[in-house]
């Protein structure tokens, strides 16, 4: 048999090519032509403005995945991604050049969003400018902004914070009381109780009364890479906080590289109650959290198999997503996995009447056969429904087209189960070409059952994300994000610095 001589090439990039708008706290991948070898920090390059990111690679199947140490700069950073010729196939053929890419970040973006029992909405999200407001002035090269709207879409009133360093905004929710609860991560100091950064980044929660007044803020953090994903609160005086850590928090074991992370602090000073750390050898992370009266519920990715999980759990590979339950104490009850040999990450979960539901996006078949038909390339969306006493699945649905998916948030109530997200194809038309356009935002709706009822896309010209959702109870949602042209997205609330608000009702009608 002749020689293997052929060179392996990039198939495919996550973001694509001179992309603009990518979600600043997504990872950066490339899929081969073939297996290969050699990638690594070394050969899989990024950099923003000639500085290099730092970050971690990882890499299963044909497909390498470049996850940064902290968010990415917004303010429409351009990032270059080059992967060297250090990379070979199994018969020693190096890639024939050096392959480059590039991509932008956006102005701003809302990052979350919540809506509070007498209608009223609040978003948050990072913007390295000012919202176009003059009277809030930007800190430093990247500030957290809140803001909050009446329930017919009018603002009320909006908050700049920041430090002279960079921070980001992951989580937002609303207590039965009026209480705003806001989640990121900062390289900065925004806590009362420090003195200073701990590490690289921390995370942080600060909390807000209903008339925009900061009430308290806690950091923590180790001196490795902490950053908070998602916050939630459970009636009865708890507050938690999600994300991921690359240290050893205090009180907690660290299992591996990056641990997913959970702590507890109390809702009326922010005193931290406890924290846990949960993870593999590999890498890991939690996404998003929520609770109810009976314990809270943590989503997240994982490069292992997660503790906890029943027996005959297999890890699946690439990556895989898991949820696990603790009660108030923060003792773990329960942990489920799922995956595909290829990528499962979930971006979304939400509580409602005795069931868990989570989202997402993956690329093979996780619950279907993957639309495009292009498995380790296109993605899908998926949501998943879990029993909450003991965590067993009780339906799965993907949903995809010609072009990719990516989910990133989920919510609840009892008319259904609401899922955001972006894409380059044509979900009312899941059969058509993928679209011209780099991403259109969309809202498709689930009946408690898993059974689809409609689908709403809506874009421009541009590229339009969507990066969060939130139901008022009575099937009226709202979704925010980033658009390179808001003011070409029709029925939208325009932020400033291309932040956008997007209203329906239960329909699937504009609101």
């Amino acid at each position: 048999m002749a020689p293997d001589t052929t060179a392996p090439f990039v198939v495919s990039t996550t973001p694509a090519n001179n992309a603009v708008g990518v979600a600043v706290n997504g990872a950066i991948t490339v899929t081969f032509s073939e297996p290969v070898t050699g990638i690594d920090g070394t050969t899989f390059l990024v950099s923003a403005n000639g500085a290099p990111v730092a970050g971690q690679v990882t890499y299963v199947g044909r497909t390498a995945t470049f996850t940064p140490s902290s968010p990415l700069a917004a303010a429409g950073t351009t990032y270059t991604v080059t992967i060297t010729t250090g990379v070979k196939d199994a018969a020693g053929n190096a890639l024939a050049s050096n392959y480059n890419w590039t991509f932008s970040t956006p102005a701003a973006a809302g990052n979350a969003v919540a809506r509070a029992a007498d209608g009223s909405i609040y978003v948050v999200g990072d913007t390295n400018g000012n919202l176009g407001v003059s009277t809030l002035v930007n800190q430093g090269a990247r500030d957290i902004f809140l803001i909050k709207y009446d329930g017919s879409g009018n603002v009320a009133w909006r908050r700049l914070i920041g430090t002279s360093a960079d921070e980001s905004a992951a989580g937002v929710t609303v207590d039965a009381s009026g209480g705003v609860y806001v989640a990121g991560a900062t390289q900065g100091k925004l806590g009362d109780n420090i003195g200073a950064n701990v590490g690289k980044s921390d995370l942080f929660i600060i909390k807000f009364d209903a008339g925009g007044n900061r009430l308290w803020a806690q950091q923590l953090g180790t001196t490795e890479d902490d950053a908070a994903t998602g916050v939630a609160v459970d009636g009865n005086g708890g507050v938690y906080v999600a994300g991921h850590t690359s240290g050893t928090l205090a009180g907690a074991i660290s299992a591996g590289q990056r641990d997913a992370l959970l702590a507890r602090f109390d809702a009326s000073n922010g005193a931290l109650i406890w924290t846990r750390q949960l993870g593999t050898a590999a890498n890991d992370k939690a996404t998003s959290v929520t609770a109810d009266g009976t314990g809270i519920y943590v989503g997240g990715t994982t490069g292992g198999i997660m503790p906890g999980v029943p027996a005959a759990t297999t890890y699946m590979g690439a990556t895989d997503f898991f949820v696990a339950k603790f009660d108030a104490s923060g003792n773990q009850t329960w942990t489920q996995q799922m995956g595909t040999p290829e990528d499962d990450i979930l971006s979304g979960i939400a509580v409602f009447s005795g069931k868990v539901y989570v989202t997402g996006h993956t690329n093979c078949n996780l619950a279907g056969t993957n639309a495009a038909g292009d498995v380790g390339i296109t993605y899908d969306l998926f949501a998943v429904s879990f029993r909450i006493g003991d965590g067993l699945m009780q339906w799965k649905q993907e949903f995809g087209s010609k072009g990719s998916e990516f989910a990133t948030g989920v919510a609840v109530d009892a008319s259904g189960v609401y899922v955001t997200g972006y894409t380059n194809g044509n979900l009312a038309d899941p059969g058509a070409a993928m679209q011209s356009n780099p991403y259109d935002a969309f809202l498709v709706k689930y009946d408690l059952s898993g059974a689809r009822q409609w689908v709403q896309q809506k874009g421009t010209a541009g590229s339009d994300l969507t990066n969060a959702v939130a139901v008022d109870g009575n099937g009226n949602t709202v979704i925010t994000g980033y658009s390179s042209e808001p003011q070409n997205l029709a029925g939208s609330t325009a932020v400033g610095d291309g932040v956008f608000l997007l209203r329906y009702d239960g329909s699937g009608n504009p609101v």
